[in-house]
């Protein structure tokens, strides 16, 4: 039996959640920690909250994704910096996404997945984030930009299991002979 979920609409959903969530959840955070730790925790919980989404999506356990979720937690204490932090949570949702640290997915969905979390990562700089309103607004743009890589490598936002043994060539074939056969209605 074929399990469906629909990634691009929970992504959405997370993100929006996560851009409302953000600016009381800083300021909890900045009783314990430095507002700075307090930002980058708040990022490192919605980067290991999309990582627990993305490790179900895939049917991965939960361990696959604990070495890269560690690691950012580490930096965050380590760096107190947000623009390094961000940069590199932006590298391992990549890492995370792209199926190169679960999947030993190839290089090529490595890059596109890059770019796409460069875009959304641009996307919250260029709001030039000093306020907690401008952060919120970012944090959901930067979800919604990530919903497309599902819309590019899932036919219809619908993953199925099938879906990572064939190709993109091949899924267009197959939509091709679909439609062809269908003949007009």
């Amino acid at each position: 039996m074929k399990r469906l979920k629909r990634p691009v609409r929970t992504t959405i959903l997370f993100g929006l959640i996560c851009g409302f969530v953000f600016g009381p959840l800083c300021f909890a955070m900045n009783y314990l920690f430095s507002w700075s730790n307090a930002i980058c925790l708040s990022f490192w919980m919605y980067v290991a909250g999309y990582a627990t989404l993305l490790s179900y999506w895939s049917k991965q356990r939960l361990q696959s994704i604990a070495f890269p979720l560690l690691f950012l937690l580490l930096t965050i204490f380590l760096m107190d910096s947000i623009v390094g932090f961000y940069i590199l949570a932006l590298i391992m949702v990549s890492w995370i996404r792209s199926g190169i640290y679960i999947q030993k997915a190839g290089w090529m969905r490595f890059a596109i997945e890059l770019l796409l979390c460069s875009l959304g990562g641009f996307l919250v700089i260029s709001f030039t984030p000093g306020s907690i309103f401008a952060w919120s607004l970012g944090v959901w743009m930067f979800f919604l930009i990530q919903s497309f890589y599902f819309v590019i490598f899932e036919i219809g936002g619908t993953v199925t299991e099938d879906y990572c043994m064939t190709g993109l060539f091949e899924r267009a074939q197959k939509r091709a002979e679909t439609i062809l056969s269908a003949g007009p209605h």
